[in-house]
């Protein structure tokens, strides 16, 4: 019996490999793609991204970097989205609203009708920190925004994946202290939720460990001061379906999350503080 076992897990081991092997490929143009969802803030116009299994559809919210500015191939997410519905044979229908130029402070008062009309099972909150730096948003709103919004996704019965964005230029100059901060505070607060509905993927914090390992610049990947070009969206999009296939392997994302029993379902209250928090990606 323990034989069976280890033969079991090793080629489960060795499916998955070969499953981010082949998500990573196809993410990065190695073979065919799938019709990518329309990179707009009109519902109608967006598209499935595969033509095979059931929809989940996924509602994004944040600014430039997050509608893949610079990318003809839509941005980090929507790679990471797009490969992993090749893999996973399940249609993950983008509803894009990501508005250029503006961050959490100036569009809160709109996220939490945009999350209700679009009837998703997943909301994606991927604000890069940049805009919200540059106005200056005082950090106990833009904490309150980000709690406003994950319990807009919860409400609307969604699973929430809070999604840090790639690095840019202005990470290591003129907003290397001010960028990290409310990112930090975004991911702070999600976590508090210490919920299995609310997910953290920092793929910001990955990418900076990704280049020191690999002794390279910010400077290949960058297309201006502000923005990734395809080459750093690739790297970022290939990091999220990374950390999303070891955590949620090829299941539909929202099946394998309603498995998992919710916090509140255990007698804690989704938003506690000073719970520790059981959710989200290690950092």
């Amino acid at each position: 019996m323990k034989e069976l076992r280890r033969l079991g897990h090793a080629v489960f081991t060795h499916w998955r490999v070969a499953a981010i092997v082949f998500g990573a490929c196809m993410l990065l143009g190695w073979g065919s793609a799938a019709p990518v969802a329309a990179a707009t803030g009109d519902p109608s116009t967006n598209v499935q991204l595969n033509d095979l299994g059931p929809t989940e559809r996924v509602v994004i919210i944040g600014s430039s970097v997050a509608d893949g500015w610079k990318d003809d191939k839509g941005g980090y997410l929507k790679r990471a989205f797009r490969a992993l519905s090749l893999m996973d044979h399940i249609h993950y229908q983008i509803i894009n609203h990501a508005i250029p130029g503006l961050g959490a402070g100036r569009l809160n008062a709109y996220v939490p009708g945009w999350i209700d009309s679009a009837d998703a099972q997943i909301t994606v909150i991927s604000w890069g920190g940049l805009d919200d730096a540059y106005d200056h948003t005082p950090m106990a709103l833009f904490r309150d925004y980000i709690r406003q919004e994950i319990e807009a996704g919860l409400a609307a019965h969604t699973v929430v994946l809070i999604i840090t964005p790639p690095v840019s230029k202005a990470t290591y100059t003129e907003f290397r202290v001010a960028q990290p901060e409310y990112l930090d505070a975004e991911m702070d607060v999600a976590r508090s939720f210490n919920s299995p509905d609310v997910q953290v993927f920092d793929v910001f914090d990955a990418m900076r460990r990704y280049l020191v390992r690999h002794d390279q610049t910010y400077v290949p990947y960058m297309a201006d001061g502000w923005h990734p070009n395809a080459r750093g969206h690739k790297l970022a999009g290939t990091l999220l379906l990374h950390e999303m296939l070891r955590r949620f392997g090829v299941e539909p994302i929202f099946l394998f999350v309603s498995h998992s029993e919710p916090f509140e379902a255990r007698g804690g209250k989704a938003g506690d503080p000073d719970t520790k928090p059981d959710g989200g990606a290690s950092r």
